[in-house]
């Protein structure tokens, strides 16, 4: 019998475990010296990479669009697309009405305006377990009522609702708001 198969299986392995603790020990012992001694290569190195870096990142491109995202035949894309199909993107959606007494700037169709407003920014932070049935992910609402407008003023520009929450109720004061919607 071998005099060495007499010896642990363990013996060997925490043998060699101390002999390479002691070689990465001795490795690391050594890195400041070697550092400190080429110094100006490892600067220039780093510098090189550094440039190379910023140069190559302009061709670095991310694509971030909501297609990229999903598989192609998964249903959460398809609704997407069906989404995109009816209304030409995701990032707006307009709703185009007609006065139904042909005059935008009556009364009676500004008061109807500010009501589907209100109701759309009411819709918009209720919250339901049926999703189908809550306008949530309306991020913004932006009507005839509450759409920026800047007005000129003594050296300077006055930001302010073009109509605000005061529907003008004389004739006068709505053929100003025409004449400043058709400047």
């Amino acid at each position: 019998m071998c005099m060495l198969s007499r010896i642990p299986q363990t013996f060997f392995t925490e043998l060699f475990m101390v002999d390479l603790i002691n070689r990465i020990n001795l490795y690391f012992s050594e890195v400041p010296e070697k550092v400190i001694a080429n110094r100006k290569k490892i600067w220039i190195g780093f510098l090189l990479l550094t440039i190379l870096l910023a140069i190559g990142i302009s061709k670095i491109k991310t694509e971030m669009a909501m297609e990229s995202f999903f598989e192609k035949d998964e249903p959460v894309k398809e609704a997407y697309n069906l989404f995109k199909s009816y209304f030409g993107s995701d990032e707006v959606l307009y709703i185009v009405y007609r006065a139904k007494d042909g005059d935008v700037f009556s009364i009676r169709s500004l008061s109807a305006l500010k009501q589907l407003q209100e109701r759309l920014v009411l819709l918009s932070y209720q919250r339901s377990s049926d999703k189908e049935k809550t306008l949530q992910h309306i991020e913004e609402v932006t009507t005839l009522i509450n759409a920026g407008y800047l007005e000129p003023g003594k050296d300077m520009l006055i930001s302010r609702d073009f109509i605000g929450n005061n529907i003008p109720e004389n004739k006068d004061a709505i053929e100003k708001l025409r004449k400043q919607a058709k400047n």
